[in-house]
């Protein structure tokens, strides 16, 4: 095959990984599912009174209260975070919270209204992560936020200092913006997942699918922190199964593991089209639930976001629906009635 042949079917696959076109009512329910995501992660005591009593529901994530950093993580070595956690501050970051959120359902003032979600976000967790105890938990919250922040701000640079730029025909300037919120949304909970397997590789020196029967060992010391941090002889401190299995079938924990390590490192393939991001989307959330129970570690924000921007549950339903209906409406009952 020479190059004039091959160049049409790359021009294909570099469309199908393009930005595609998402419907206006599907962009509306991936803003309102993440933005109750993004309620559930505010580091902020929620309002139990008033017209704002339902927070305490929406919203269970607490009220950070360090007053220091005493080991800096990220931007904590050079800016002090410690004003998250000023009682003062609560209610008035609870209200522009909310005020950020319904602009954001709404999809107007995206350029304010982002960045300050955003700074929110990773104010209160490199906080968190100043500590001396790193956690990933909010990674993928804030991670997203973040390139949607960038993206609106980029935006609107381009229009304040290049002009505003004649709209091409077709969609609405909105909706090419939300296509482009979406995608790289998703390019950037793939990115956690690809750049994940390939620290595996590299800190392992390519040796992580040989050694990962291993993992049966950090299984062991894991279950004996969770006894001594919570004195729970009942689940914790006993046998642990499921590391003695992995270290007596190390082959068979190769693969498995393996299996593991190669969605993560083509998790990337998610990007060309429904389908497969429906099937990868999936692939992911089965791959945390067995690593909760096998390693009793839980990421449920990875999972949520899975759940809204690569599986996409809104658009899987309208097409049910919309195929229902046109199956009813082509059926031979329906037309002689």
């Amino acid at each position: 095959m020479n190059a004039q042949d091959q160049s049409p079917e790359l021009t294909r696959i570099g469309r199908a990984f393009a930005v595609p076109e998402f419907h206006p009512w599907e962009a509306l329910c991936i803003r309102i599912l993440f933005a109750v995501v993004i309620l559930q992660t505010l580091p902020l005591d929620p309002m139990d009174s008033g017209p704002f009593k339902w927070g305490s529901v929406l919203a269970p994530a607490k009220r950070i209260v360090y007053d220091a950093q005493p080991l800096p993580n990220g931007l904590a070595h050079w800016v002090d975070f410690t004003f998250i956690s000023n009682p003062d501050l609560q209610k008035p970051l609870w209200i522009v919270s909310l005020v950020c959120l319904a602009s954001y359902v709404a999809g107007r003032g995206l350029v304010l209204s982002l960045p300050i979600l955003a700074c929110i976000g990773i104010a209160a967790r490199t906080l968190e992560n100043s500590q001396g105890a790193i956690s990933h938990k909010y990674q993928i919250v804030s991670l997203i936020l973040l390139v949607q922040a960038v993206i609106v701000v980029a935006g609107a640079s381009r229009r304040i200092f290049a002009g505003k730029p004649a709209p091409p025909p077709g969609r609405r300037p909105i909706d090419r913006l939300n296509d482009r919120l979406i995608r790289y949304s998703q390019i950037a909970i793939v990115a956690v997942y690809v750049i994940s397997g390939c620290t595996k590789l590299i800190a392992s020196e390519g040796e992580w699918i040989a050694n990962s029967p291993y993992i049966g060992l950090y299984l062991v010391k894991t279950d004996r922190q969770n006894y001594y941090n919570k004195l729970d002889a009942e689940n914790f401190g006993g046998e642990v199964p499921v590391a003695e299995q992995m270290l007596a079938h190390r082959n068979l924990s190769r693969i498995f593991m393996g299996a593991g390590l190669f969605l993560e490192l083509f998790a990337f393939l998610a990007l060309y089209n429904r389908f497969t991001a429906l099937g990868i989307g999936v692939a992911l959330v089965i791959f945390h639930q067995l690593v909760i129970q096998f390693m009793a570690l839980t990421f449920p924000l990875n999972e949520k976001v899975l759940w809204i921007f690569l599986i996409n549950v809104p658009f899987w339903i309208g097409a049910v629906v919309m195929l229902v209906k046109a199956k009813l409406i082509s059926s031979p009952g329906q037309s002689a009635g």
